[in-house]
């Protein structure tokens, strides 16, 4: 049974921690979220399912406070600080993922512990996930960090569709189709999309691949006459690279190399020096209209 006067407490503890997550993570805050996770569990008489989402010891690490180079007579020092910290970028991952689940307990009005008779998709490793948003047409991958040149799995997308999914069969309502899928062989002009609201288009890459291969060494032979920052530059090749690898593969990633292209279009449109990013820029873009 829920005691709700502590739900509802909890649940604008972890609302307001969500909308104001500081820089850097250290064990106080880590701490402050944990406690908000014992509240829900101390509210809904049982919250297991939210173990996963508690920051592991295992990425509580000191960071460095000082660094000093080595010389030929003294040895280089780094001191570290006293306090453990986390990256920003998987606590928020956390409580995105907290809060995901517990909006689905909090819309329905159900207990935590009433997920325990269905699938545990939380349990499931990476890996898993992307077998079933494969299999279900699900945008399975999102980017992170300063210039978005972390790919990671999008777990909370993931299991979000996935039990939007499991609600709809078992009210017996026809799943919920979150992307218009287009397997197309040929196209003239620009890419189609049906339903366009909220929708996202998953192209299939291949029946274009020699023209976007050609397209990614043309950028590659470019990059030095666009006065790119080397932070843009860096990300250029990483995104061509591995647009390639995905047209390589035997089973690419079709939002991978949307996201790539994207990223791509964006760091052309901003380059210095105008002509030729513009035009790149444009290539690009009727691979994604």
């Amino acid at each position: 049974m829920r005691d709700n006067k502590q739900w509802d407490v909890a649940w604008a503890q972890i609302a307001a921690l969500r909308n104001n997550i500081p820089s850097e993570i250290n064990e106080v805050r880590v701490n402050e979220y944990h406690s908000i996770l014992d509240a829900f569990q101390l509210a809904s008489d049982s919250a297991a399912n939210l173990h996963s989402f508690r920051v592991s010891a295992s990425e509580m690490k000191p960071k460095v406070t000082s660094f000093r180079k080595g010389t030929r007579r003294l040895p280089p020092i780094t001191r570290y600080s006293k306090e453990k910290y986390c990256k920003r970028e998987y606590f928020v991952r956390q409580v995105e993922g907290a809060w995901s689940c517990l909006s689905q307990f909090q819309a329905n009005g159900l207990d935590v512990r009433a997920m325990s008779g269905q699938m545990d998709y939380w349990a499931m490793p990476d890996r898993e996930l992307e077998k079933l948003a494969l299999k279900y047409h699900i945008p399975s991958v999102a980017r992170t960090g300063p210039n978005l040149e972390h790919w990671y799995v999008d777990r909370v997308r993931i299991i979000d569709e996935l039990v939007r999914r499991d609600t709809a069969l078992r009210a017996g309502n026809a799943p919920p189709v979150p992307t218009n899928v287009l397997n197309i062989d040929t196209i003239i002009g620009s890419n189609v999309q049906q339903g366009t609201s909220h929708s996202t288009i998953v192209m299939d890459f291949k029946a274009n691949a020699a023209e976007i291969r050609a397209l990614m060494e043309k950028v590659r032979d470019s990059m030095q006459e666009m006065y790119l920052s080397p932070a843009a530059k860096e990300e250029l090749t990483a995104d061509t690279a591995t647009i390639e690898i995905q047209l390589s593969s035997t089973n690419p990633k079709p939002s991978v190399i949307t996201e790539c292209l994207r990223s791509m279009r964006t760091i052309l449109e901003n380059a210095v020096g105008g002509a030729i990013g513009t035009g790149l820029a444009y290539e690009i873009a009727k691979h994604l209209q």
